[in-house]
């Protein structure tokens, strides 16, 4: 289970809204084969139009899922 903790700003371009996103990210939970593993880290994002958006997620991950 993740836990995702964020906030979407948005301002005007030229009369366009132009929303962007950030926030973090926290494993808060891995069962069976995954049990165990750890990580957080943080995101921040921007649309590049009405229907399509692009992330940056950083951060670590440690336990079995970081091997896969």
């Amino acid at each position: 289970i993740v836990r995702i903790n964020g906030k979407v700003t948005t301002t005007l371009n030229e009369g366009h809204p132009n929303p962007a996103l950030a926030g973090t990210w926290e494993v808060v939970d891995a069962k069976g084969s995954l049990a165990g593993t750890k990580g957080e880290g943080t995101f921040s994002g921007y649309f590049t139009a009405e229907d399509k958006y692009h992330i940056d997620w950083k951060g670590s991950i440690a336990g079995k899922l970081a091997a896969k």
